[in-house]
């Protein structure tokens, strides 16, 4: 009988702690913000060493929110979230940095096509 309660409250302890919390509405999971964050990084490098007008850099960043279906407020909303959240805004980076790199190190490999 008392191995019974012991375990019914280590199982009711674990499951207690395993509490997952729920992004608030217009917030995206953090891989869904990576990807975006990624690809505004690469248009702003297109901007930083292309001459561009404010047409096309409008262009741009619509590109990116017609791609996943959000708008300028959603995104700024979920950068003011994640902002509030260093801790997995860090993680966001990092990740941001790794898919990065594996982009140039993907481009940097590419054998250029013989003419």
């Amino acid at each position: 009988m008392n191995k019974n309660i012991i375990s019914l409250a280590i199982f009711c302890l674990l499951a207690c702690g395993e509490t997952t919390t729920e992004l608030p509405k217009n917030i995206m999971p953090t891989d869904k913000m990576v990807e975006i964050m990624v690809d505004l990084q690469l248009i702003e490098g297109i901007i930083a060493v292309r001459d561009t007008n404010p047409e096309e850099v409008n262009a741009y960043y619509q590109s990116i929110f017609d791609k996943y279906q959000i708008s300028r407020e959603i995104l700024d909303k979920n950068i003011q979230y994640y902002s509030e959240r260093p801790e997995i805004l860090e993680a966001i980076y990092q990740e941001i940095i790794t898919e990065l790199s594996k982009k140039q190190a993907k481009v940097e490999n590419e054998t250029p096509p013989n003419n």
